[in-house]
């Protein structure tokens, strides 16, 4: 996170040199579009959803499905090769090609309009065709989880559908049509594909009264654009035992002193504030962060001065999960991280702990994964869990 600037003198007696942040890790995305017109709201929202991964400078591919007239009906000797499970035998070149871009990218995202509670019919028959036997699915397997070791598809870290609808959200929700859309693309065609999944639904055109859509049409590109600049996924860690902690050794003891209300939510934005930590949350959803029963939160200190935050969250309390851990900005880089860490995952072992797990993001410091591993931490797959 640093380069060479100004040095300064921190209350800690470590001579701090002001760097500005580190690069972030490069993201490959996927695009699939299915629109017929760029010009359109969702073709606006494709734009700014482009316009924010090139500023996060992420490397991006794109499926244009009208574009590029992707056929989306499936021929009769790929009706054969599918319905015999014939995994053996090709796929036709066009499917090749997608399989291809998705297997090279680490996050998928999808842009279409709803029509009919649903993606319109190019993407649905993409989806039949690209999502092959022996590619998507199994052979022979008939529950609506995939197997994932009887497979060639790469595993997704992230999918995200983004799509637009005349609709508000609440009138979707009520009618039901929300549900329908979710599970159908969700829990049927990126289940078990993708290690995360988001759906977002930018709604309103046709139910608003225009003055109304014209401010919220522009919020739903905002919305886009921020997709698009913070676009992270998540590793996912666990430490099994005691045994597997490697400690950090620090010139100075680091302590850890319990806190509560304001404190922990003007510590945690400090500590969060270079990696988007809870940048979209209000009152209303910090309020409910620090009345949850179930968190403790904790501040780090190094010779009686802060230096970090840890919240754990003992919902499950043999399995406690690191819900956040970090350190303020002006003490990043002086070898600090290694041995609060170590503090942290040491006291939670000591409340009785069967298992202590966390997620760290791209989004975060480009040394906090090497520094959980370097800890004993080891990663887990959580379609596995």
């Amino acid at each position: 996170m640093k380069s060479p600037g100004a040095a300064i003198e921190s209350d800690l007696g470590i001579r701090i040199r002001v760097r500005p942040p580190a690069a972030r890790p490069v993201v490959r995305v996927h695009i699939v579009f299915a629109h017929p017109s760029h010009d359109s709201f969702t073709g606006r929202v494709l734009g700014e959803l482009l316009r924010g991964l090139a500023a996060a400078g992420h490397v991006v591919t794109l499926s244009d499905l009208y574009a590029s007239g992707f056929n989306p009906v499936m021929s009769r000797e790929q009706y054969v090769r599918e319905t015999r499970y014939s995994c053996d035998l090709p796929v036709p070149e066009d499917v090749a090609r997608e399989q291809a871009r998705l297997d090279a990218a680490q996050v998928w995202v999808f842009v279409y309009p709803v029509w009919w509670t649903d993606c319109p019919a190019i993407l649905k028959g993409w989806f039949d065709r690209v999502w092959s036997v022996g590619y998507a699915y199994a052979p022979g397997q008939h529950d609506i989880s995939p197997q994932l070791s009887a497979r060639r598809m790469k595993v997704a870290e992230k999918a995200m559908v983004v799509c637009t609808a005349g609709h508000t959200v609440e009138a979707l929700r009520d009618s039901g049509c929300y549900d329908a859309m979710y599970t159908t693309m969700i829990d049927d065609r990126l289940a078990g594909r993708a290690r995360q999944t988001e759906f977002h639904v930018l709604a309103g055109s046709s139910d608003l009264p225009p003055a109304d859509w014209v401010a919220h049409r522009l919020s739903c590109l905002t919305t886009a654009f921020e997709l698009g600049r913070d676009m992270r996924y998540r590793t996912y860690l666990e430490m099994n035992s005691p045994d597997w902690l490697v400690p950090a050794r620090g010139d100075r003891p680091v302590t850890m002193k319990q806190i509560e209300g304001v404190e922990v939510r003007a510590l945690t934005q400090e500590v969060g504030r270079p990696w988007g930590w809870h940048r979209a949350w209000g009152a209303v959803t910090w309020a409910e962060h620090l009345g949850n029963p179930t968190l403790r939160h904790y501040r780090l200190e190094v010779g009686g001065q802060p230096v970090g935050v840890a919240t754990y969250n003992l919902e499950n309390w043999r399995t406690v999960e690191i819900d956040s851990f970090g350190l303020l900005p002006q003490v990043i880089g002086h070898g600090l991280g290694g041995p609060c860490l170590t503090e942290t995952v040491r006291r939670a072992w000591a409340d009785g702990a069967t298992r202590v797990w966390l997620h760290t993001s791209t989004a975060d410091h480009p040394n906090a994964l090497p520094n959980y591993l370097a800890r004993g931490f080891r990663p887990f797959d959580p379609l596995e869990r």
